[in-house]
């Protein structure tokens, strides 16, 4: 007998995730990272890439369904996930595993479908641990890729399983996901930190969005757009598949995330902790600064 497909042991898993008995810490973990992603998103309402993901809703209107934080007007679920997700990476202060900015993506999407869709508090918690699980192993095994490629399906599984659809529909949830899964690293050279919210966060969490709602009005798609026929495992090779299934529902992603105490990408996080500490041993006024050397990092 042929082995399961990985399509079909994923969707089942994401059918089963809402309902099974969740282990004490992962829900606290999932309540804090969900409290965190929120006050991101407030925070960076007020910063420039937040502000434009704010003036872009407001230009675009629409049914008023979905709360846009920091703000005081609603839109609809696809665009208050991308201006929420905007405002979400926008200072920095977002959560992260290292590899992954997950919650100012995937709680974007899932917030935008829980609320129009009227889901309860329970639903939400275990989208959002859902999509952290799904997100992350999609971005472990077609790794290198951008944050971006690995947040799209997370968000997309968070939005599919509030979106509650069935096995057929989440197999269709995969590839529309798969459709959209892009980004690069060229957000590196905007000095405003607009595009790298934009690829972090506004866009997967518009995607997920955009995923669940297509399909769940109808859209059909591949069936198995993992190992069937022109299936994203060629199509992004090198790819190592079993990363997809591995440890799921036994090791939660959403364990191994940091909510951060700076506003700096993860990889600073000690390095402001360290100067911070030496500073409090020996206090250093601005005017006691004659320069900041970059040279030993190369930088152009």
């Amino acid at each position: 007998m042929p082995s399961k497909k990985i399509i079909d042991s994923l969707v089942e898993y994401m059918l089963a995730a809402r309902q099974v008995p969740l282990p004490t810490e992962v829900i606290q973990k999932g309540k804090s990272h969900i409290l965190d992603s929120f006050a991101a998103v407030v925070s960076g309402s007020r910063l420039k890439p937040g502000q434009l993901g704010l003036q872009h809703a407001r230009q675009q209107g629409g049914k008023e369904t979905c709360s846009v934080l920091g703000s005081n007007f609603k839109t609809t679920p696809i665009v208050a996930a991308f201006s929420n997700g905007m405002s979400g990476h926008a200072d920095e202060t977002d959560d992260s595993n290292s590899q992954l900015h997950p919650g100012c993506a995937i709680v974007p999407a899932a917030f935008a479908i829980a609320e129009s869709q009227q889901r309860n508090g329970d639903a939400f918690l275990r989208a959002v641990i859902l999509g952290y699980d799904i997100g992350f192993r999609f971005h472990q095994a077609f790794e290198p890729r951008s944050t971006s490629f690995g947040a799209t399906f997370g968000a997309s599984a968070a939005a599919g399983a509030l979106a509650e659809l069935d096995h057929l529909q989440l197999c269709y949830l995969v590839s529309y996901a798969a459709q959209q899964a892009s980004g690069s690293r060229a957000w590196v050279g905007d000095d405003d930190h607009i595009e790298k919210a934009f690829d972090y966060a506004g866009m997967p969490a518009r995607n997920g969005v955009t995923a669940a709602l297509l399909v769940q009005s109808g859209f059909t798609g591949n069936r198995d757009v993992l190992e069937g026929d022109q299936n994203i495992i060629k199509t992004y090779a090198p790819c190592d598949p079993s990363k997809l299934l591995s440890e799921l529902g036994q090791r939660f992603t959403i364990t191994s995330c940091l909510v951060k105490k700076y506003p700096v990408g993860s990889p600073m996080m000690e390095t402001v902790d360290a100067t911070l500490a030496m500073l409090a041993k020996q206090p250093v006024q601005p005017q006691d600064v004659e320069r900041v050397g970059f040279d030993h990092l190369n930088r152009r």
